[in-house]
């Protein structure tokens, strides 16, 4: 019964971790970034690696 629990633990905060992703707009993202306001810019190009369980990666834009 024991086990039992510690699976389940370890199921749910599995499912928790891995859906902590949010959506932010890009350029939203990046201007807080650089600090600087680029509202009105277009993004031409993005090519994103956070494809892994943690996110990790890098993102070009």
């Amino acid at each position: 019964m024991e086990k039992k629990i510690i699976y389940l633990a370890l199921i749910i905060i599995t499912i928790l971790s891995g859906g902590a992703d949010t959506t932010v707009d890009d350029v939203t993202c990046i201007s807080e970034q650089i600090g600087i306001d680029i509202s009105g810019s277009k993004i031409i190009e993005k090519t994103d690696t956070h494809g892994s369980f943690h996110g990790d990666g890098m993102m070009f834009v």
